[in-house]
């Protein structure tokens, strides 16, 4: 049997064990003994089933969702949502839907935010992407966001899903050179629709350089980080005076944020980071 198969088998049997303990059936599960497969401990396992009876819970929160604002009660999924490593500090999905909307039927992106997170960085971030990708940048455009945390347990973004793989999986070499480019062509965007935009939503002072200023201020304040503070202060203290041509800074700009496909920039990804 190939590994390739083997894994498939696995995966199948660990998804019906997982049932089977859903339905209070207490059998040692088949993938524990066939095809020479480890078995976890107890607790590794019972993670694993719980982590995939979440996925269906936010499966079926996500399309009844989508049924709503779409208002297509018979929106079905075309692949339905899957976990994608990436995300540090949000879960992100990849998935599908069949819908009668041609910008809903193209592959996706949820993003759900953790309660960490205000729950307003969704409408932040969405703004920064649509506003950059009008402007012709490559961003992913957001289809829908939320603050509501109920819907999904989160904030969460439905977005474009970008063709590609994050720059440091595709290539090492030239990879100084595409970041600069990249940069350098976000800090040439005009930056006026950007702060037009969050000044409509009443967030201006979000993407403002004080503003960073000040949340790091604060972190350092609240955590008593007092080996900080003497540079923050000299930071206070320095700030540059406002620039005559302001410019967007990503904020959160490296490889893995950066898609590409056969050495062409598709997109760079998570920007509620953005300033002005």
């Amino acid at each position: 049997m190939s590994t390739r198969l083997s894994f498939w088998v696995a995966e199948v049997t660990r998804q019906a064990s997982c049932r089977l303990r859903e339905q209070g059936d207490a059998r040692e599960p088949a993938h524990c003994r066939w095809y020479g497969v480890r078995l976890l401990d107890r607790a590794s396992t019972r993670k694993q089933c719980d982590t995939l009876s979440a996925t269906d819970d936010l499966a079926q929160r996500l399309v009844d969702y989508l049924r709503a604002s779409l208002r297509e009660p018979g929106l079905q999924y075309a692949e339905p949502p899957a976990a994608i490593s990436g995300g540090y500090d949000t879960q992100v999905f990849g998935f599908r839907v069949q819908s009668a909307h041609e910008e809903w039927s193209r592959p996706l992106i949820l993003r759900l935010l953790g309660s960490q997170h205000n729950p307003r960085r969704a409408l932040r971030e969405a703004i920064i992407q649509n506003t950059v990708a009008t402007l012709g940048y490559p961003a992913p455009r957001v289809l829908v966001a939320s603050a509501d945390a109920l819907a999904l347990g989160g904030a969460f973004l439905v977005m474009e899903r970008l063709a590609g793989r994050p720059m440091l999986d595709t290539r090492w070499l030239g990879v100084a050179s595409a970041l600069a480019e990249t940069q350098a062509r976000l800090h040439a965007l005009d930056a006026r629709p950007l702060v037009e935009a969050m000044e409509s939503s009443g967030a201006r002072e979000t993407v403002a350089f004080a503003s960073l200023l000040a949340q790091l201020h604060d972190r350092i304040e609240r955590h008593a980080l007092d080996g900080l503070r003497p540079a923050m202060q000299w930071l206070l203290v320095h700030q540059p005076p406002p620039p005559a041509r302001p410019v967007i800074c990503h904020g959160d700009f490296h490889p893995q944020n950066v898609m590409m496909v056969r050495g062409v920039v598709t997109g760079v990804l998570d920007s509620p980071n953005a300033l002005v």
